[in-house]
């Protein structure tokens, strides 16, 4: 169970950049969610997983006027149940930073079930997978494809595409491209630089804490996407419009999964800009 309380809350999108609404002297976005969930384990490397959530959201009155799709019925408030199918099958090396095996998982989900909020009929699916390959010694390869589709238009609330989380396409960090059905590409080309190695702070009399070990590499990387909308696509170019960015990056991997990650990215309108994450590129 949670429960949120923002000042801020984004309410839609313009020119390929979230919009917020802010005020310091109420909560602008309030949310309640409980779920239950259950899972299966048939074999070691495979995994089913049925969850069913209940939300409850609120916003202030502020934001339905700016975006009356903000919610079903031009509401400031919804009620309803999510009900999830997720599989999974799992075979990499490592969970924080792969560089052997696959990933593969598919996903339903359905918001609104006919009770609560009767008019919210919502279905999507989202499906990926992740394969690495270690070419030789220190020559490493990875690629996702991820898709999403949408059987049904819904609100604003409900739609997060490419850009958000971690579903972005290298170069285009700074933007969102929300719609119904989106496609994702990534691919990297590594190189260790130093394979883990382990290195000894002597001013640490601790041996447990002393010893730090480290993996460098260096990679090079192409990213492509396409998002599929017919909601607001007037006032934002990079829907419905293939995407792709590419660059290099300086990977640094220590104890604890920890991953320093920075990439020198261009996309195909030209910019170019350094980014830095925390988790593994692929």
């Amino acid at each position: 169970m949670s429960y949120s309380r923002n000042h801020e809350a984004n309410y839609n999108i313009t020119n390929n950049v979230i919009d917020y609404y802010r005020t310091d002297t109420a909560y602008v976005r309030k949310e309640l969610q409980a779920n239950v969930g259950y899972e299966i384990r048939p074999k070691l490397y495979n995994k089913h997983i049925f969850q069913a959530e209940y939300t409850s959201v609120q916003v202030a009155d502020s934001v339905i006027l700016l975006n009356k799709d903000y919610l079903s019925e031009v509401k400031n408030n919804m009620q309803f149940i999510t009900l999830y199918y997720t599989f999974k099958r799992d075979t990499r090396n490592f969970k924080s930073y792969p560089t052997t095996g696959y990933y593969f998982d598919f996903n339903l989900v359905k918001d609104g079930v006919g009770v609560l909020d009767e008019k919210l009929n919502s279905l999507y699916t989202t499906s990926q997978i992740r394969k690495y390959w270690q070419l030789s010694d220190r020559f490493y390869f990875s690629g996702l494809i991820k898709s999403k589709i949408s059987i049904k238009n819904n609100p604003y609330y409900f739609y997060n595409s490419i850009g958000f989380t971690n579903d972005f396409i290298r170069g285009y960090e700074l933007y969102v491209i929300n719609g119904e059905h989106s496609i994702l590409t990534k691919t990297q080309l590594r190189y260790a630089l130093v394979k883990e190695k382990i290195f000894k702070i002597n001013s640490i009399p601790a041996n447990k804490f002393n010893k730090i070990p480290l993996a460098i590499y260096l990679g090079t990387y192409f990213d492509s996407g396409y998002v599929d909308s017919k909601i607001n696509s007037k006032n934002n170019s990079l829907m419905n419009s293939a995407l792709y960015g590419g660059g290099v990056s300086i990977d640094f991997v220590s104890y604890y999964d920890a991953v320093l990650r920075l990439e020198y990215s261009i996309n195909k309108f030209n910019e170019t800009g350094l980014y830095v994450h925390f988790i593994a590129p692929i």
